[in-house]
């Protein structure tokens, strides 16, 4: 008898639509002279400190489904937006979705997902008023001056 066993992950995926968390400037500091969605999904996820060990072993998957400034957020961004989130939370390996947007149109982007998605699983929209260069010098500064975020 020969029988093969899948080894099989927990994931959590992310999904990034662009935004202010998402945004560049021309120096790490400026928060009022940032381009919004600049920053792609997965390189913003590389400045997280302690992703790793806040996975507890799960894999993540990164996704970029859209890359704009939240208030350009239409019908077809959020149409997109649910298809796929509806499609990976029915993979049963994984346990969540994080979607990164902007600020502009979070809550029409969580209240038509909360209306729209069926799952039991969680779904949480994450966002920031400064772009992640502001962000990523800020986490820096404590971490040189022994600070906790």
């Amino acid at each position: 008898v020969f029988w093969s066993a899948q080894v099989s992950t927990q994931k959590i995926v992310v999904l990034g639509t662009g935004g202010t968390i998402a945004g560049k400037a021309a120096s790490a500091g400026d928060n009022v002279g940032y381009k919004a969605a600049e920053v792609g999904v997965a390189d913003l996820l590389q400045g997280v400190p302690g992703l790793d060990k806040a996975l507890q072993g799960r894999a993540l998957v990164c996704e970029q489904i859209a890359q704009i400034d939240s208030k350009y957020m239409e019908w077809e961004e959020w149409r997109t937006l649910a298809l796929r989130c509806q499609e990976v939370l029915s993979d049963p390996l994984v346990t969540g979705v994080v979607i990164t947007h902007g600020t502009d149109t979070l809550e029409e982007t969580a209240w038509f997902l909360s209306a729209v998605l069926d799952t039991s699983k969680p779904v949480v929209l994450v966002s920031a008023m400064r772009p992640v260069c502001e962000i990523q010098c800020v986490m820096r500064q404590r971490e040189i001056s022994g600070q906790k975020p």
